[in-house]
């Protein structure tokens, strides 16, 4: 969706091998929903936002690095799940389960003012179905390659809210970059169990952010 593309309705669709980005909200586009789709094998990102004037897009109940049917199965995009970025502002995530993407499962650099609210990022939706998951395909992890989510690049004012962040292989979730003012509430983050991981690391002079 590109130049001032606005209140158009992305649905119930699989978005599944294309060159690029599974799906790009760029150049001004805002109001637009991207919901209950399958977002997957796409070469780049699942998800890219960019752009100061692009804002207000609704982003939930999607699948971004795993396929439902038959049982839940990989299918990474190739670098992070979504990637934000170009001072995009108050989009709304919200339901999104993001797994098994070669790279972060969600970055946020330099962008302000969203919130993440109820996503599952390195598992399948529920528990129950990760062990259904796992037990057909003996699959140790549904986990991104890189860390659950990364905030960079001064981001600021960004919540994320009621999240479950497991089993990524760098790690829960990094603050860095002299991000600042980001608060992350009542979200569980575990089970980043290689040597030297941590589940929330905040360095590179970030400061002023809220772990409630």
């Amino acid at each position: 969706l590109w130049t001032d593309a606005r209140n158009n309705a992305v649905t119930a669709n699989v978005i599944q091998g294309n060159g690029a980005f599974g799906v790009a909200l760029e150049s001004g586009s805002f109001n637009n929903a991207i919901e209950s789709n399958t977002i997957a094998e796409n070469a780049s990102y699942g998800i890219r936002i960019d752009g100061g004037t692009t804002h207000s897009n609704s982003i939930s109940g999607n699948l971004i690095g795993i396929v439902a049917a038959p049982g839940f199965t990989l299918a990474g995009n190739g670098l992070s799940g979504i990637f934000m970025t170009g001072r995009t502002h108050h989009n709304a995530f919200s339901n999104n389960t993001i797994a098994a993407n070669n790279g972060h499962g969600i970055v946020v650099s330099d962008s302000y003012t969203n919130t993440f609210s109820f996503d599952v990022i390195g598992r399948t939706p529920t528990v129950a179905a990760a062990t259904r998951a796992r037990r057909s395909s003996a699959l140790a992890s549904f986990g991104n390659s890189g860390m659950g989510m990364r905030i960079s690049g001064g981001s600021s004012g960004n919540r994320i809210e009621g999240a479950e962040i497991t089993e990524n292989a760098l790690g829960g979730i990094n603050m860095t970059g002299g991000s600042h003012d980001n608060i992350i509430s009542q979200t569980r983050v575990y089970s980043h169990t290689m040597p030297g991981v941590n589940g929330i690391t905040i360095d590179g002079a970030s400061n002023d952010n809220l772990l409630d």
